[in-house]
């Protein structure tokens, strides 16, 4: 459906005169099914739209709703973070979920770019997408490993798809951190940045 299609407007004139890319909508839906759902909308001409938002959500009663404390909130990390995908929903997603722990996001649009990047400034961790057209996630991490440098230790978090055993062990086999699976739940991807940084501190420490 046209509606959700990165940076669709009705015409140049909607731009100059609300504001806004045409985003708003694609990002919306693909931060839905990275956490598992989905969105979309019933339209009738003349009568209005209907969007409908799918979230996975635990059940509870009223009577133990009080008791049930509200989650804590992710601990803020002062870290560079470096978050490579092909796709700009991809990186505008991460990036979204990465905001509330106050990191500095950098995007790369690819693995080439990724490794430029890599090779002059210093990142504190990288959020690596594995499938990505031309040069791969786990290519570029195997570079990344092989080249002296401020980041060739740098903790690298795969963001995958493809969670089985094998493919597991194929982003360690290729000097990967940790992983993230698609749908990236928020959770899931805060507990692995502290494990990665945490892990990363302690060899720091170790190395001193």
């Amino acid at each position: 459906m046209r509606i959700f299609t990165p940076f669709e407007q009705e015409d140049v004139s909607t731009a100059r005169t609300h504001g806004g890319s045409g985003l708003g909508l694609a990002i919306s839906r693909e931060l839905a099914r990275l956490m598992g759902g989905d969105l979309t909308v019933e339209s009738r001409v003349g009568e209005g739209s209907r969007f409908t938002l799918l979230a996975s959500l635990s059940r509870t009663n009223s009577a133990s709703r009080e008791a049930v404390p509200l989650p804590p909130p992710p601990p803020a990390i002062a870290a560079r973070v470096l978050v490579v995908d092909d796709h700009e929903m991809g990186r505008r997603a991460l990036s979204l979920l990465l905001s509330p722990l106050g990191a500095s996001v950098t995007l790369a649009e690819g693995a080439q770019p990724a490794l430029q990047l890599l090779a002059a400034e210093r990142f504190d961790l990288v959020l690596m997408d594995v499938t990505m057209a031309g040069m791969d996630g786990l290519e570029a991490c195997r570079l990344l490993r092989a080249t002296p440098g401020a980041n060739q230790k740098t903790p690298v978090l795969a963001v995958t798809g493809r969670t089985e055993a094998k493919d597991v062990e194929a982003c360690r086999a290729a000097g990967m951190t940790g992983w993230v699976g698609k749908p990236v739940d928020a959770r899931q991807l805060y507990d692995a940045i502290e494990s990665a940084l945490v892990g990363q501190d302690g060899a720091a420490s170790a190395a001193a």
